[in-house]
């Protein structure tokens, strides 16, 4: 038997190289400093249960209990997340669940404000993301399943529809949708409620790639309706299509990327045995250089890491360990000991800050992620959060200056 906590598996892309420019990555120097008016370092708040969990909802004293255990680390930023779902990836209908019984309940304007308000009392800047997700109340669904066949990720939302983006095809259908009921009502919303960023979206890799003149269009009527900072959280194809994507890129205040990239670092012979930090580092000079390349073909464009991190598990900083593109995980273990490890997490974040700070474009981290739940976390808790797990809390308090 062995004992397994965890919640969502990591989700890792590599970057295609089709847009190249040189680039320089440096690896020595001192971390950059946390205060910077112009980084977004901290994490994305809630998780899978928790943005609408009926215990730990953005207006619960568990989660502002949560907020001041967070900002402890030097935390400067919190994105939080707003849903809405659909029955599978084919569908151009985007609704929210408001049924008290459901767990995925859809966070509300009054629930987002309170958060809201009480994060920026602390210090932190707040990043409002919308996100869509498949509907996993429906029968036969399920969070993990593959695609096929289980009801698509977010990211492929729309990848039989075709480029045609006319009124009445799927894409002009979906995008209305997305448009009008999620995300120029939570723009004003930001506004109203004073957050300082806003995301247009969040993982659509087939949608960012289509209709790039909707895309940009909807970019602007945002731009009109909340004054903060604007930008999207985007996978591998703005990469690939940078040409193709560069006149919206354009008009973003940063470029936000979920940079779930892959890292080859020597694995010790036993799981309990640490790497070498300077492996940890080096193992992340390759996708420095994708990022560096994609800021230099953007017309010099900031980045930031809107979404990434790792579980608590041994050689989490290496993900090229059996199967490939995994960590160590528990199906290769059968004792506690060797299931955990917050050290292997704390090597993932020290060699990945350490290497990405370094860089002039770089503008910080939006970690995944940091549960509403004030329970969460600890030591054998093997998930993405840090919560209270003293070795990558101990980094990131170094390069955030808690």
């Amino acid at each position: 038997m062995f004992f397994h906590f965890t919640s969502c598996l990591p989700r890792r892309v590599s970057f295609p190289s089709k847009c190249t420019a040189t680039t320089i990555v440096h690896l020595s120097g001192p971390p950059r400093a946390s205060k910077a008016t112009d980084q977004w370092n901290g994490f994305v708040f809630g998780g899978p249960d928790e943005w609408s969990s009926p215990y730990y909802r953005y207006d619960s004293t568990g989660a502002r209990a949560s907020i001041d255990a967070l900002v402890g680390t030097g935390d400067n930023t919190v994105q939080l997340v707003v849903m809405r779902w659909y029955e599978k990836n084919n569908s151009t209908l985007l609704y929210a669940i408001t049924g008290l019984g459901s767990s995925l309940r859809t966070t509300t304007g009054q629930e987002l404000a309170s958060i809201t308000r009480y994060a920026k009392s602390k210090g932190p800047k707040t990043m409002l993301s919308p996100m869509i997700d498949p509907d996993y109340d429906l029968p036969g669904s399920c969070r993990q399943c593959a695609t096929p066949p289980g009801p698509g990720w977010r990211g492929t939302v729309g990848s039989h529809w075709g480029s045609e983006c006319g009124d009445g095809t799927p894409w002009g259908d979906w995008r209305e949708t997305y448009a009008t009921t999620l995300v120029i009502p939570l723009a004003r919303l930001s506004e109203s409620i004073g957050m300082d960023a806003f995301l247009v979206s969040h993982e659509l890799q087939t949608a960012v790639k289509n209709c790039p003149d909707r895309w940009a269009a909807l970019l602007m009527t945002v731009r009109v309706a909340a004054s903060g900072t604007m930008s999207v959280a985007c996978t591998a194809p703005v990469v690939d299509h940078c040409a193709q994507s560069k006149p919206w890129i354009d008009t973003l205040d940063f470029l936000g990327v979920d940079c779930y990239f892959v890292t080859t670092v020597p694995t010790p012979g036993l799981p309990w045995q640490d790497g070498n930090l300077s492996d940890v580092a080096k193992a992340w000079v390759g996708p420095a250089r994708k990022l560096g390349a994609l800021s230099a073909a953007t017309g010099g464009k900031d980045i930031v890491c809107t979404e990434i991190g790792s579980q608590s598990r041994p050689w989490a900083y290496s993900t090229s360990t059996s199967p490939p593109g995994h960590e160590f995980g528990p199906q290769f273990c059968n004792v506690w000991d060797q299931c955990h490890s917050d050290a292997a997490q704390g090597l993932y974040y020290d060699g990945m800050l350490q290497t990405l700070y370094s860089n002039a474009w770089f503008k910080g981290f939006t970690l995944w992620m940091w549960r509403a739940d004030p329970t969460s976390g600890c030591p054998s808790d093997d998930s993405f959060t840090p919560a209270g797990k003293p070795a990558p809390i101990a980094v990131l308090r170094k390069y955030w200056g808690a």
